[in-house]
């Protein structure tokens, strides 16, 4: 089941290597199919006659072939080969010159794929040395739309959701909650958090675990740097560097205030979300089920989803289209405020769309500062009842 709705990124990735010569790099958190996305991939140019090779950054054995003194190392590789995959690539040296070597002096023929498991080292590739000669591919943890079409289906599984997330371990196979809870708990404690913790120069772990304790605790909220600086007795740049790092290695995305020179509205603070709140729910060791939460818990869970959801879908089908905020007034204008904003350029003209984000509610009106300043922005209300559509596959686009 699995393999076959994760097909989605097998559309991107023949896509983007349609395009042209570049390497296409397919990154994101540990865990959520890379790998297999390659894999599967090899399978069909295999069975399409092509000649292929897959090579794991993880291991010793195939990393001597990217000896940078010795570069007829991976060009004898690949003397006859039409497709090269090089997984796990952010544990090679110099894997940037690499790259660079094989796009300019590569047989025109060649599909290059690289995959890793954290921005950090990986796609430093696209924005320094390697600009015009990659693409990228973000991987996410499975999208409603790719578990199931059947709004009945993803309802009826809405909670499973909430609590355990979607990683495709979670999402398309059949475990019972315990083996869901060890599999997210020695996630969070053996992967996600590696990346971070096996940094150079990167020694404070436990602050770091705090950090994301603290996060997983005030999803949806406002993050103030300094007061969280002065709780775990950090610098405040400590605090700022771990947010980075913590975003660069998939466990967290923030959105930043929408503001257009206003004075009546907040700047600085910035609201956090986790890409998949089953890792959320493992850092805080909070399992229980949903219909005994709190209110406001109940609203955190369902504005995180949401946002993360939609995050998914506008990356698989309109890619850099969207720019994503939060909109609030400051306290001297009754800290009004939207939850989820987008703003789309279509041509000469910029499209705002507002979204309050409640899980119950069918009625929302727009804050009074947000129509005064944006009379021609679109709002409305995502919840129980609408929310597939807002989240779920366009079908015109795929």
């Amino acid at each position: 089941m699995g393999e076959r709705n994760r097909k989605i990124y097998l559309d991107i990735l023949e896509q983007k290597l349609s395009q042209g010569k570049e390497a296409v790099i397919i990154y994101g958190p540990r865990r959520v199919g890379k790998t297999t996305l390659i894999k599967q991939f090899l399978e069909i140019r295999k069975a399409q006659g092509k000649s292929v090779r897959f090579l794991d950054g993880d291991s010793f054995f195939d990393r001597q072939y990217f000896d940078t003194n010795n570069p007829n190392l991976i060009f004898d590789l690949i003397k006859n080969c039409d497709v090269l995959a090089i997984d796990e690539a952010q544990s090679i040296a110099k894997i940037d010159l690499i790259i660079k070597n094989l796009v300019d002096h590569s047989p025109s023929k060649i599909e290059l794929i690289i995959s890793g498991s954290s921005t950090i080292g990986i796609t430093d590739l696209v924005e320094e040395s390697n600009v015009g000669r990659t693409k990228r591919i973000l991987m996410h943890p499975a999208a409603c739309f790719e578990i199931s079409d059947d709004q009945d289906f993803i309802q009826k599984n809405l909670h499973d959701r909430l609590i355990f997330g979607s990683y495709p371990k979670i999402a398309f196979e059949d475990n019972d909650d315990l083996q869901k809870k060890d599999f997210l708990t020695d996630l969070v404690k053996n992967y996600l958090l590696k990346d971070v913790f096996n940094i150079d120069g990167i020694k404070n772990s436990v602050k770091i675990e705090a950090l994301a304790r603290m996060l997983a605790h005030r999803i949806t909220k406002e993050i103030n740097t300094n007061e969280i600086a002065s709780e775990l007795r950090l610098e405040r740049r400590e605090v700022e560097n771990y947010l980075d790092l913590m975003e660069k290695s998939f466990i967290i995305f923030k959105l930043d205030p929408y503001s257009k020179n206003q004075d009546n509205v907040i700047k600085k603070q910035k609201k956090y979300f986790f890409y998949d709140l089953g890792i959320r729910n493992a850092l805080i060791q909070d399992f229980s089920v949903f219909s005994l939460r709190s209110a406001d818990e109940v609203g955190k869970l369902w504005e995180n989803f949401i946002v993360a959801e939609r995050m998914k879908r506008n990356n698989c089908f309109y890619p850099f289209k969207f720019r994503t905020y939060f909109w609030k007034t400051n306290k001297n204008f009754g800290d009004q405020e939207v939850d989820f904003v987008e703003e789309m350029e279509d041509g000469a003209a910029n499209h705002l769309y507002g979204y309050e984000i409640k899980y119950s509610k069918d009625r929302v009106v727009a804050p009074s500062q947000w129509t005064a300043q944006f009379p021609v922005a679109n709002f409305s209300v995502v919840n129980k009842y609408n929310f597939f559509d807002f989240i779920g596959r366009d079908n015109n686009l795929g």
